[in-house]
């Protein structure tokens, strides 16, 4: 029974996981050909579905400037998201991006990962 049940857990979580992965791949193509919006939207999907990837992939986005404004709080933000669901190099990338942050943006970048 207990075998049963893992088996049917370890399923569903491929079978929902792979939307979010097509969305992410989806980003990816949109991204590579220049269509940003396209990506951002793709990204934050797969993002707030748990897709670390797509998170810390948004955060470049912002972090450059590249198809979005340049904003390091939302950076930030995308940063602390990776970073929490396990990327280590978005915490990195963190930590030298608070340097060009005041205390007060990067409460406010806190704040936002949070919701």
């Amino acid at each position: 029974m207990k075998k049963t049940i893992l088996i049917i857990s370890v399923v569903l979580n491929l079978v929902l996981a792979f939307p979010v992965q097509a969305g992410y791949e989806e980003g990816k193509k949109a991204f590579d050909r220049g269509d940003f919006d396209t990506a951002l939207r793709e990204w934050r999907d797969a993002a707030e579905h748990g897709n670390f990837e797509a998170a810390f992939d948004i955060a470049l986005m912002y972090n450059l400037g590249r198809g979005v404004p340049l904003d390091f709080v939302l950076a930030h933000m995308w940063y602390n998201v990776a970073a929490a669901r396990g990327n280590s190099l978005a915490a990195e990338i963190r930590g030298l991006l608070s340097e060009k942050m005041t205390p007060a943006q990067i409460a406010e970048a806190e704040r936002r990962a949070r919701v």
